[in-house]
């Protein structure tokens, strides 16, 4: 993964294409969908967490450092 969903927004002046924002936005749900599945919780979505494969255009979402049990997290809230 060589540069975040941030990088390309900054690139692109903020104008992505609509296909390639689907696509994007339907590898984060499908992450977030994976680790809600699992009971955790992220709690740092960001650009910045956002990793892009510019050649396959796959995005994967990381720096899972604030991440806890959406369990534990929901009680706390």
């Amino acid at each position: 993964m060589s540069s975040t969903l941030g990088d390309v927004w900054t690139r692109a002046h903020g104008f992505l294409d609509e296909d390639l924002c689907e696509r994007y936005s339907r590898h984060l749900l499908a992450g977030l969908d994976e680790l809600h599945s699992r009971d955790i919780a992220h709690r740092d979505v960001g650009l910045g967490s956002c990793l892009l494969d510019p050649q396959t255009n796959v995005l994967k979402l990381s720096d899972l450092g604030l991440s806890m049990s959406a369990n534990h997290f929901l009680l706390r809230a």
